[in-house]
Formats: C-alpha cells, sequence, structure tokens
C-alpha cells in the first residue's frame, strides 16, 4: 500500500478531532444514496478545508467513495464537485485505514480523467479536478504527479504546474538508479523552463539524465531545447535589462546541445546567435562561420551569412565596437551607441509596449539632443571584406 502525506489547513474542534486536512481520509455517516436508504460509514477524502454557515456549523467540501462489492456495484455515487455540496463536521470522523488502489475513489478518478483527456482541451478543464483528487490521494506516485502536471502545463498553466513537481520533490527522494529518474529529471526541466523559473536548475536537470540510450539522449536534447527557447524570449522580450545570468544559461544550454550532436549546423547557429546575445561577438562569430564551412549547408546561407558580419562588426576594435545593433538589412546595419541605448529604448516606448528591437525598421530616428540618433552603417560586401576587417582579425574567427 503507498505512503500519503496529509497537507495541514485548518482544525476541526480541537476538542473531538484535531489535525483534520486536505488530502485526509475520513468516515462519513449520515450520508443518503440516490434511492434515500440512510448509509452509515461510507469512505471519503477531504477535498479543501471547511466554511462556517451563518449559524457557525462547520461544513467539508469531500469527495466520498467506497469499497468495491463482490459484485462489482458502486456503493456509493461521487458528489458532483461543481454543486458546492458539502459535509457536516460532525458527520466525520478520521478513517483508521487508508484505502488501496481497489477503491472507488482510483477507478473513478482513473476513469473520468482518460475520458475527459480524450475529448480535448475543454473537457481537460474539467478533468484537472479529478487528476487533483487523484494526485492529492497518492501523492507519493511520481507518474500522478507528472501526469497531473503535464495536463496543467497542456492548459497553460505552467507555473502551477511547476509547483506539484516542486512539492514533490520536498516530499520524496528519487534515486537515480530508479528507471523512472531520466522522466523525472526531463519533466521537471522541461516544467522550469516552461514557467520561466529557476532556470539554472532547468539545466542542471537536463545534464543529470544519462544519455545511455538513443531516447534518453533524445530527452537531453528536447529539455535543452526548451530552455534555450525560453531564455531566448526572456532576452528579447527584456532588452533594457540586466540579463547575464540568463544570457550564460542560454549559451549553457546551446554549447550541450551541440555536444549531443557535433557535426549539427543548427545547433551551431543556435550557439553563435547565444553568444552574440551574451554580447560574446567574437566567439558568436567564430560559430557562425564553423557552420557556414560546413558541407551541403541546410539553411539560408545568405541569411547567416548577414549574421555573421553583423557580429563581426561588433568585435573589439571593429566599427561597431561601441554600438548596440537595432536592424540588419542586406545594405545596411542599424545601430545606436550603447551608451544612448537605454534612454533611447525608453523614449520610444519599446519596453512598455513588448516590441521586439531586432524586428524594428531603420527608419526611426531619434533626436540626439533627447537620446542618441540612430546610425546606419553599410554592409560589407561579404564576411572577408578587406576594407572592413583586417586579415588579423579574420585569422583569429577562422575555423
Amino acid at each position: 500500500m503507498m505512503q500519503r502525506r496529509s497537507f495541514f489547513v485548518g482544525f476541526l474542534n480541537e476538542s473531538t478531532m484535531d489535525q483534520l486536512a486536505k488530502g485526509d481520509y475520513v468516515i462519513i455517516n449520515g450520508l443518503q444514496s440516490d434511492a434515500g436508504k440512510k448509509l452509515n460509514g461510507g469512505k471519503g477524502i477531504i477535498l479543501n478545508k471547511p466554511t462556517l454557515t451563518e449559524d457557525g456549523v462547520q461544513r467539508y467540501p469531500v469527495l466520498f467513495y467506497a469499497t468495491k462489492t463482490a459484485s462489482g456495484g458502486d456503493d456509493l455515487v461521487a458528489l458532483d464537485p461543481t454543486a458546492n455540496k458539502k459535509i457536516k463536521a460532525e458527520n466525520l470522523s478520521p478513517d483508521p485505514q487508508d484505502p488501496t488502489e481497489n477503491t472507488l475513489l482510483h477507478e473513478v478518478a482513473h476513469r473520468e480523467t482518460a475520458k475527459l483527456q480524450a475529448q480535448g482541451v475543454e473537457a481537460m478543464q474539467k478533468g484537472i479536478f479529478w487528476l487533483e483528487v487523484y494526485h492529492g490521494a497518492w501523492p507519493d506516485n511520481l507518474g500522478l504527479a507528472c501526469n497531473y502536471a503535464s495536463t496543467l502545463r497542456s492548459l497553460d498553466k505552467s507555473a502551477e504546474a511547476f509547483h506539484v513537481i516542486k512539492d514533490y520533490i520536498l516530499g520524496n527522494y528519487l534515486s537515480p538508479s530508479d528507471p523512472r529518474y531520466p522522466h523525472f529529471c526531463f519533466d521537471f526541466s522541461i516544467l522550469r523552463s516552461k514557467a520561466g523559473q529557476q532556470l539554472s536548475a532547468a539545466l542542471d536537470y537536463a545534464l543529470q539524465i544519462p544519455m545511455d540510450t538513443p531516447q534518453h539522449t533524445e530527452m537531453v536534447m528536447d529539455a535543452l531545447l526548451e530552455l534555450a527557447l525560453t531564455c531566448n524570449r526572456i532576452l528579447q522580450e527584456n532588452p533594457n535589462e540586466d540579463n547575464s545570468q540568463v544570457a550564460g544559461i542560454h549559451v549553457q544550454a546551446c554549447q550541450e546541445s551541440l555536444k549531443c550532436r557535433p557535426e549539427s549546423e543548427a545547433y551551431m547557429i543556435n550557439l553563435a546567435a547565444a553568444y552574440c546575445m551574451a554580447g560574446n561577438n567574437l566567439e558568436g562569430a567564430r560559430w557562425y562561420r564553423r557552420a557556414l564551412a560546413m558541407p551541403n549547408p541546410q539553411f539560408d546561407v545568405a541569411h547567416q551569412t548577414r549574421n555573421l558580419m553583423v557580429a563581426q562588426l561588433q568585435c573589439p576594435g571593429m566599427p561597431l565596437e561601441d554600438h548596440h545593433v537595432c536592424h540588419g538589412s542586406p545594405s545596411h546595419v542599424t545601430s545606436i551607441l550603447k551608451k544612448d541605448k537605454e534612454k533611447w529604448l525608453l523614449q520610444n516606448k519599446l519596453l512598455s509596449e513588448g516590441r521586439n528591437i531586432q524586428g524594428m525598421t531603420s527608419t526611426m530616428i531619434v533626436n540626439s539632443e533627447e537620446g542618441g540618433a540612430l546610425i546606419q552603417h553599410p554592409m560589407p560586401s561579404g564576411p572577408d571584406d578587406p576594407e572592413v576587417f583586417p586579415e588579423e582579425f579574420l585569422k583569429e574567427i577562422r575555423p
């Protein structure tokens, strides 16, 4: 029988029962079946803390169920969770025996969850109730915790999903030798990335997945990709904030992805872009060149060549070293001096509107007296243009 935890949320009358909390199993007296017959000793699980009626009566929302009979019939029918029905505290008493997985709670929750999940997102909004009950009854079950978290994530509730798994971590310890450990690390990494929380831990968990099978290697790559996408989004949406830590994690995620597929030109380009977003244009240029040197490239060569030239222009000693590049076109690079970037961004309301500076047109000019002017610099004729890039510099970045 699986061990359970109780989450204390409030007291009943201390003189009769104390520490009866959400998730506790109870015996319910004085219930009525659909036929109106009195049923004493039905079992249930507390869903939430009690409320007081106007006359001071404590009432608990309780999902109740009964053990299957020999004939397989259902002794009790579960209360509709949307009906707001509650049971008086005086009709509850602690259940000295935990129910096993053969109870109606397990069967009803499993049946209702599967039925609703098969009907799509709209039905899943209702089915989340059963998953919460199911998970609350057996909080030590990793599969239930992951299923609950996965459904929350599908409903765009990543932060809630993150906390479900976090609560599991705090209450349990899963050994790396456990066959479920890789899946656990994957889920926790993905959930943290999607929630945009504790990204360093998301990276750590992704790297704890052993790459001993092709499936596990794919899991590592998927987790790292999700993390890289999250970092990229944060950096793009907050161009004026100090995101050096996020930028560093972004680079690490791309580095580790490339270790999984050393010959992947796509991962080389991702790493190059990550270095440039972190301000290391020299290393970014090196990786753009490695990707462009690959035989039979499967990407837009002209576009990535332009990215390479923009990166080179911002390297130490190059024309745009002290500039913040806002936009690149086939003919020009539009930039602004780094010292004017903050005032210029605020003045143009790019932060408050959540606009992406990478997609800004090159015609937006700001009066230099009020915050610095955008500057247009001709695009070099190529990444090896001798009039712009000295040979000594090119030797540093060539593969």
